[in-house]
């Protein structure tokens, strides 16, 4: 969740074409549910902690680091407003952002931060609805915050390396937001580790989370070098009581196998399984290649879901609330890039990338489940460091339910001076999932300019300015921006 400079920075030759679906929220709670999950979440990560460091008190290992931890973080603040061309149509919000870290991962104690909100400066949208109207003003109020994780750590020299508690994320194969405990022990033989972790998941737009609770457990092993294995073993309950749905129980295991290694020395492999409740889930096979000695990159990933997914738990299924159902389907991804330097110091690059999404059965195509075909051919051209500058443009094709569409798109990057960055660009999508108005959108251009000034290290201003134009109409985005880092 950390937010990061290095979002100005994209590779050489890349346009910023979205071809993937984006997870979202299906629906809205009311606020004071959210409230008592944040003040539970907050009790969590300052009451275990306390109890955890006891126990770990009369274990023979001394301390990691003894060391006075210190606190760090991030504040942002973001003023977001966005109009219908020659229209009285807009909406205008602020979002604002806090990140706190506390020590580090070198220290014994250490925590983290992360919490975000939401507030519509207009007061308009969360009444009216319309095109502006996103999950957040289903909540009836002109304010809404998420606390997205609050966690403590220990750390120990002895066999239970580190305990983590409260408001958390961990990625085992699967991603698991919850309020709870995580376990993780030392590498012993044959890097074997272990992890467990459990507690309540977190559900932000559900009413209750009375009867939600998860169980986990992975092992990972590293039998040779750059080589590793893991095994992951979850149980979720899910006690459904999301606004303007019958209330369901459903119970599900989930299994995650999965082996990756190194590709010689210029890359690495991954291939996963996953199951849930004794069937295929899906299935991923991946490799990623770099060769310094003569600038070049090549990529391929295979994803197969051999079945249709609505069944599950909202945690192991977060796409069926919102689509209904996510229908079987296979996708392959290929990119490969090949840099040239010139006489002088200019490198130029030239990629060519695609992705092709097959759905098992045609007749499941719909809003959010689609064929396509995308393939793009781009050149990028980027400069001395002393000159500071990177230009990149693109062609693609896109071929989709009868749709053959040709776009260019192109990008333009320049630092004048040591603290400012400056951009412009296009760029198209044949379809295009907004998070916030959980729509599909389709045939969208979008051009855009930003800039970023840092008058000192641990400040920067941002502003960014796009018009999209998709289903007939302009839309005009703005963002004026400010963060601090102490």
């Amino acid at each position: 969740m950390a937010h990061s400079r290095g979002r100005w920075r994209a590779p050489l030759g890349v346009g910023r074409t979205n071809v993937s679906g984006a997870l979202r929220p299906s629906t809205a709670a009311s606020a004071w549910a959210c409230a008592r999950s944040v003040v539970a979440a907050i009790r969590t990560a300052l009451v275990l902690p306390a109890c955890v460091s006891c126990l770990l008190s009369f274990s023979a290992a001394g301390p990691a680091h003894a060391s006075e931890p210190e606190l760090s973080g991030r504040l942002s603040v973001d003023y977001v407003p966005r109009w219908l061309d020659d229209t009285d149509i807009g909406d205008e919000d602020v979002h604002v952002g806090l990140l706190l870290d506390w020590g580090s991962s070198q220290d014994r104690f250490s925590g983290s931060l992360y919490w975000r909100g939401v507030k519509d400066a207009d007061g308009v949208s969360g009444t009216t609805g319309g095109r502006f109207r996103s999950v957040y003003d289903t909540y009836g109020d002109d304010w809404f915050s998420e606390l997205y994780y609050a966690y403590a750590d220990v750390r120990s020299d002895g066999f239970l390396r580190r305990t983590r508690a409260g408001r958390q994320y961990l990625y085992e194969g699967q991603p698991f937001h919850f309020d709870g405990l995580s376990l993780r022990t030392r590498r012993g033989p044959g890097g074997v580790r272990a992890s467990a972790f459990g507690g309540v998941p977190v559900h932000y737009f559900e009413e209750s989370r009375e009867g939600d609770w998860l169980l986990g457990l992975d092992v990972e092993m590293r039998p040779w070098h750059g080589g590793k294995v893991r095994a992951l073993y979850a149980h979720v309950e899910d006690d459904a009581r999301l606004v303007g749905l019958p209330v369901t129980t459903e119970g599900d295991d989930l299994l995650v196998l999965s082996a990756g290694s190194r590709l010689g020395h210029w890359g690495r492999g991954l291939v996963r399984y996953t199951s849930v409740d004794g069937e295929a889930r899906d299935v991923l096979a991946r490799a990623e290649m770099r060769f310094e000695r003569i600038d070049a990159d090549v990529s391929f990933a295979y994803y197969a879901q051999p079945d249709t997914l609505a069944q599950f738990t909202t945690d192991l299924s977060v796409y069926s609330l919102v689509q209904g159902a996510s229908h079987a389907y296979d996708r392959i991804d290929l990119c490969a890039s090949k840099g040239f330097r010139t006489r002088g110091g200019w490198r130029v690059g030239l990629e060519a990338r695609g992705s092709w999404r097959n759905l098992s059965e045609a007749l499941d195509e719909g809003e959010y489940n689609r064929d396509y075909d995308f393939v793009r051919v781009g050149v990028g051209l980027e400069a001395p460091e002393r000159r500071r500058f990177e230009a990149s443009a693109g062609y693609a094709s896109w071929r989709s339910s009868g749709d053959d569409v040709g776009a260019f798109d192109a990008e333009v990057r320049w630092r004048p001076v040591e603290n400012v960055r400056l951009g412009l660009g296009t760029s198209y999508a044949l379809y295009r999932y907004d998070v916030l108005s959980l729509r599909e959108e389709t045939d969208v251009r979008e051009t855009f300019v930003k800039a970023l000034w840092s008058p000192k290290e641990s400040m920067e201003l941002r502003f960014r300015y796009a018009a999209e134009k998709y289903d007939g109409d302009l839309i005009h985005k703005m963002e004026l921006g400010c963060s601090v880092e102490f």
